[in-house]
């Protein structure tokens, strides 16, 4: 299933189970309605939370929701 289907189902979908606890910058960003860009402007000033695994960086849902909420 294509990243963009994914997060299209998350945000649609009434009893889907809740958002995985980490996203990629990619599934953040479909699913907040911002660039990934925007997403990794908001990671580097500290507004989100992140995780990293080896070289790749993952957004904490929780914060992304935090984020959404203060919008």
């Amino acid at each position: 299933m294509s990243c963009r289907r994914r997060a299209a189902d998350l945000r649609t979908a009434a009893h889907a189970d809740p958002l995985p606890t980490l996203l990629s910058i990619r599934e953040a960003a479909e699913v907040s309605g911002l660039s990934e860009w925007g997403i990794r402007k908001l990671l580097a000033d500290g507004q989100l939370g992140e995780v990293r695994v080896g070289d790749r960086r993952f957004v904490k849902t929780a914060t992304l929701d935090a984020q959404a909420g203060a919008a």
